[in-house]
């Protein structure tokens, strides 16, 4: 085992605390002129570098964390999970292009709400993305605990308090553009890290050979499938709602969607970013296996992939790995950050208190990053919690407001009354059996057992029956698609409501 000391981890905070904010402050300089290069980088970054900043984003606390503690959890099937969810992503690619042809200047998934079903769904769908968001917010900066900890002995606490204060300053000098900067580093490096950690963690273990042994010999012997039904219904098929529907209203992929230069690369940006980005979570998994077979102690199964790269890395891999985990925490978070200040100040403030002028607006979302930040932090210190449960209660939201959305568009005889009921109808639904059969509250009702998939799957079906049946009986009135760009240009609204 490496032996890294806690004055290491400090020394490592303040030198790549010291890198962090240089780079916010040269993008600050050279590149954030106003509000819209704050929250959309200007919309002029070339697609390549959005691509790379897609797979960075999705790469630590969302992915390869989440994906060792599957790895841990439910064995070999978890490796096959995340190569199918980057396809859920991918079909949205034509759902992208017709969102970006009518309302080419957008900048917030709200927004495109308000254009399209009103005033009503746009004040509901903001309070459920800020929830959605919030909740991210809160698994990536405990990822920050349990990915960093382990691996120079620090508090959890620590970890989370003097690491997300770094994070913050970063994201206040350089919004969205001091993320894109360090993402162009990330994804040079993160391949290479994380596939060392495997090849360094296989041979300590005695090969995969041992591996298998070794889990064997301690009665693990449930992950040997490829496929379980464990897996499939408690994990996979979970997994699946929220990736086939999570890109169309997660701001951060709205964000870096309109970053882009050149509308007509959209496709080939998203594309690329998943094809890449797929089989880094698999390398999760199996690291997650690694540990498991090798008998890695932890605390926390969160802290699987840290606790293996803590035991069978040599030191130099160890440093090289916590500046992958913390700068790609940094990057995710800080952008997640500017994301809810955007929709704060842009569909909160501006929409229904009084419009900001530039200078305003982007003083509005600095000050909006450093209070959000501030409050995560003090709810990641006294709420710590699986990373892995969080992620999973996380869908439940994605289902709620994507589903209505995404029925939207392939059916567009839509009424507003209906998306409206449709999407208070699974908010009410996530809140309340969403959290208590993810975290064990309640397991039956009157007999019948609760399943998370279950669950998920009736949240799907039932908001889309509200929205069929809502439009046939109700008409159609929501603003088509083609129209909301023109209804944007004149600052109009769908009537009333």
């Amino acid at each position: 085992m490496v032996d890294m000391t806690p004055t290491m981890g400090y020394a490592f905070l303040v030198i790549n605390g010291i890198f962090l904010v240089a780079i916010g402050y040269t993008a600050r300089r050279s590149q954030v002129r106003n509000f819209e290069d704050f929250e959309v980088a200007g919309r002029r970054v070339r697609w390549p570098l959005v691509a790379g900043s897609f797979v960075v984003t999705f790469t630590w606390a969302s992915t390869i964390l989440v994906a060792g503690e599957a790895g841990y959890n439910f064995g070999w099937p978890a490796l096959w999970i995340y190569p199918i969810s980057a396809a859920g992503f991918a079909i949205t690619v034509p759902v992208w292009l017709r969102i970006k042809r009518s309302l080419p200047d957008g900048t917030t998934y709200p927004e495109f709400v308000r254009l399209r079903f009103g005033r009503n769904t746009h004040i509901l769908t903001t309070l459920v993305t800020l929830a959605i968001h919030f909740i991210v917010l809160f698994y990536l900066i405990i990822g920050l605990g349990f990915g960093f900890s382990p691996l120079f002995g620090l508090e959890f606490w620590e970890a989370v308090v003097f690491g997300g204060a770094i994070i913050i300053l970063f994201t206040v000098l350089g919004g969205l553009w001091s993320s894109l900067m360090t993402d162009y580093f990330q994804y040079l490096v993160v391949w290479v890290v994380v596939s060392l950690v495997f090849v360094f963690g296989t041979n300590a273990v005695g090969g995969l050979g041992a591996v298998y042994d070794n889990l064997a010999s301690q009665g693990m012997t449930k992950g040997f499938a490829l496929v379980t039904e464990d897996s499939f219904f408690n994990y996979f098929f979970v997994y699946l709602f929220g990736w086939l529907f999570y890109p169309l209203v997660d701001q951060t992929v709205w964000q870096r969607v309109y970053a882009i230069e050149d509308p007509e690369d959209t496709a080939r940006t998203i594309s690329v970013a998943m094809l890449t980005w797929a089989f880094l979570p698999a390398m999760g998994v199996l690291i997650g296996i690694i540990g498991a077979a090798g008998g890695v102690g932890f605390d926390s199964p969160s802290e699987i992939v840290a606790a293996t790269v803590s035991t069978y890395a040599p030191a130099w891999l160890v440093v090289l790995f916590a500046l992958l985990v913390f700068n790609a925490i940094a990057s995710t978070l800080g952008s997640m950050l500017v994301a809810m200040s955007g929709i704060i100040t842009k569909d909160i403030y501006d929409e229904y208190i009084g419009d900001l002028d530039d200078d305003r607006k982007m003083l509005y979302d600095q000050v909006i990053v450093v209070a959000m930040g501030a409050l995560v932090i003090f709810l990641a210190v006294t709420f710590r919690s699986s990373i892995l449960a969080v992620s999973i209660f996380l869908g439940a939201f994605y289902v709620v407001i994507s589903v209505p959305t995404f029925v939207a568009f392939v059916w567009p005889r839509a009424h507003r009354r209906a998306v409206f009921a449709s999407i208070a109808w699974g908010f009410a639904i996530a809140l309340t059996l969403g959290y208590a059969v993810n975290f064990d509250v309640v397991n039956e009702i009157a007999g019948v057992p609760l399943t998370i998939w279950g669950l998920y799957a009736f949240m799907m079906f039932s908001e889309v029956a509200i929205i069929v049946a809502g439009s046939i009986l109700l008409g159609s009135d929501a603003v088509p698609i083609e129209q909301i760009g023109e209804r944007a240009a004149r600052e109009g609204i769908p009537g009333d409501d």
